[in-house]
């Protein structure tokens, strides 16, 4: 477990290095928008403190701060961006404000996003090994696994004011507690989760796999299951409702097109008509060179799926029901568990809708809460490959390089305002 902590405590120093190191010596190629939040430091110690941490708030990171920073929404495009980052950000600045009067609001929301988030990154590395241990009850290679989280190519979109760590570590607590069978406590964080993402209400297939397999079909497990497939979509839900409100509830003729339709839902309403997402949307030539930024993570993803699916094809299409026969649990190597099957089908949910529908290159920092990518790294580069019969046998150090590499490069990117976002 220290070993966990420090390695991820030391990916962390690390990419903040890099970043203040590259934001040294070049210009921002981007800087629209960013100077606003620096034009009224009220001391010394604000003017310096933001001026060192602005190097976190870049792309989506200024929608966060903006929010936390006016406590609430303004814009129709600002709900593709959750709440639960900026509430969190706004109540722990307000606190530190009164705390440290020489620290604007502004700037004491600011802090506290990054220790938010680079903390939550910490503790959800912790999570993910003990998640690990759980299910496989092989110690190295949930260590491995952890290892491999700290350097993920989600890089410095994990330190800086986004989203993704605090989702990954609530989505990561939800499974562990779903898998010590606490399952109304899993809903509620996962619940809380999609406060944070969208895609934590995909986390409510959990209950309809466990539905399946294990609780039966009684009445009571039934409204059971159903009772926590709600509280998983209850943020997702609640933040949609507000926006209903905030969009929906006055002048009839000065309404958007989205107010009206048999789903009112804004967030995929702006999505697809500020961020042009939807099926196949993205699936243009000029994005060419962001599915080749994104073929690494997608081509692990595609290749870990087809080894865990290909190990026993009975036991994937037939959601588990049925397995090969005579096959030792205790005798497979660890990503080859029963265990880990629903993760395999939340991991083919997502694979296959980030390429169909999402901007593509953000799949780095979006598989940062998918555990089966950092599980399949970890068998590469402990057993060689596939069933470990050596035709990947090099396959482990070039994702360990892979993984490092992306992780530095695109902390220069960004810390600079260059793409990816």
């Amino acid at each position: 477990m220290r070993s966990v902590i420090i390695n991820a405590v030391a990916s962390r120093i690390t990419v903040a290095f890099v970043a203040l190191l590259a934001k040294s010596f070049a210009i921002d190629y981007d800087s629209s928008g960013g100077d606003t939040f620096y034009i009224s430091s009220t001391s010394r110690l604000d003017s310096f403190v933001s001026s060192l941490l602005r190097v976190f708030v870049r792309w989506d990171a200024l929608y966060f701060l903006k929010i936390a920073q006016r406590e609430g929404y303004w814009f129709e495009n600002e709900h593709a961006f959750f709440p639960g980052l900026p509430i969190v950000m706004s109540a722990c600045g307000r606190l530190l404000h009164l705390v440290i009067p020489t620290l604007s609001f502004q700037t004491s929301a600011l802090i506290s996003g990054v220790v938010i988030c680079n903390i939550s990154f910490v503790l959800a590395t912790v999570v993910l090994y003990k998640l690990t241990i759980g299910l496989t009850k092989n110690h190295d290679f949930a260590l491995a696994t952890a290892i491999l989280y700290s350097w993920a190519p989600g890089g410095i979109f994990l330190s800086a004011v986004y989203s993704e760590a605090p989702f990954a570590l609530l989505s990561f607590s939800g499974m562990l507690l779903f898998h010590k069978g606490s399952f109304l406590l899993a809903s509620l964080l996962w619940g809380a989760s999609s406060l944070f993402r969208a895609n934590g209400i995909v986390h409510a297939g959990f209950f309809l796999y466990s539905l399946m397999h294990h609780q039966g079909r009684s009445f009571i497990s039934v409204a059971k299951s159903l009772l926590c497939i709600l509280a998983v979509i209850s943020g997702f839900i609640a933040f949609q409702v507000y926006g209903y409100q905030e969009f929906c509830s006055g002048d009839n003729s000065q309404r958007r097109s989205w107010c009206s339709a048999s789903l009112p839902l804004l967030y995929s309403w702006v999505q697809a008509y500020y961020w042009n997402n939807g099926l196949f949307k993205y699936w243009l030539p000029q994005n060419i060179p962001n599915f080749l930024l994104a073929s690494p993570t997608l081509a692990l993803s595609a290749w870990g799926v087809y080894s865990y699916a290909s190990f026993d094809t009975r036991r994937f299409v037939s959601l588990g029901f049925v397995s090969k026969e005579n096959l030792c649990e205790s005798s497979r190597l660890p990503y080859m568990s029963d265990q880990l099957l629903a993760y395999m089908y939340l991991w083919t949910v997502l694979t296959i809708l980030c390429v169909s529908s999402m901007h593509v290159q953000i799949v780095s920092r979006f598989f940062s809460s998918v555990p089966p990518l950092y599980w399949y790294a970890a068998h590469l580069t402990l057993y060689g490959g596939q069933r470990g019969d050596g035709k990947l046998a090099s396959a482990g150090s070039a994702v360990v390089r892979y993984f490092v590499c992306y992780t530095l490069v695109v902390t220069v990117l960004f810390a600079n305002f260059y793409p990816p976002a």
